[in-house]
């Protein structure tokens, strides 16, 4: 498929977006290694490496991988630019928002027509979330990020960006549910991969 976007307030061919190496391809095997050859940027923190490419993205940690797509996950798109790595976190800058992950729980920030910006929330077993924030970012086009503290910085295709409020702290709204079904998983002898995600969450 052929046409043109206007994502830099110039007419780019629409190949060249969603398809940089000119061969379309298809995830067969997942978590099997990096999601793709091509590369756009890679960032390790916390004995954890995060892979971004043009065709989703990847985590290897623990002698082990894990890929995401679209599809299958809390990113608004498989074209990502770049990730950068903060803690377990990782933030990756796609050509539809600005992605937050720890890999089991998403944040996507957007801009809206009206100037506000929007934060979809994924969680697992939960249905995702929309909240409306009083600022957004200046694209969502992300080119580059980089976080300390609460605060983020987001270089986008028209300026530069900062926020505040990001994923963890609306997790620690959520501490004490995460308290209650934590207790619970350890009395019943529950499914321990839960556990050991809200184990992560609750740090």
């Amino acid at each position: 498929m052929r046409g043109t976007v206007n994502a830099l307030e110039h007419q780019v061919p629409y190949l060249m977006v969603v398809d940089p190496d000119g061969e379309m391809e298809v995830e067969l095997v997942p978590d099997d290694g990096p999601i793709h050859v091509i590369t756009s940027a890679v960032s390790w923190s916390d004995g954890v490496l995060w892979q971004s490419t043009y065709f989703g993205a990847s985590r290897y940690a623990g002698g082990r991988w894990r890929s995401w797509l679209k599809k299958d996950s809390g990113l608004p798109s498989d074209f990502i630019n770049s990730v950068k790595a903060r803690g377990r976190w990782a933030y990756f800058n796609t050509d539809s928002g600005l992605c937050v992950t720890d890999g089991d729980h998403w944040a996507v920030y957007t801009r809206r027509q009206d100037g506000k910006g929007e934060v979809k929330i994924t969680r697992p077993g939960r249905a995702p979330e929309v909240r409306v924030l009083e600022t957004a970012p200046a694209h969502d086009f992300g080119f580059q990020a980089d976080a300390m503290g609460r605060e983020v910085w987001v270089a986008t295709a028209l300026g530069l960006s900062r926020g505040g409020r990001l994923l963890r702290e609306i997790l620690l709204e959520q501490r004490p549910r995460i308290a209650d079904r934590i207790e619970a998983l350890r009395s019943s002898g529950g499914d321990a991969q839960e556990l050991d995600r809200l184990q992560e969450a609750w740090q």
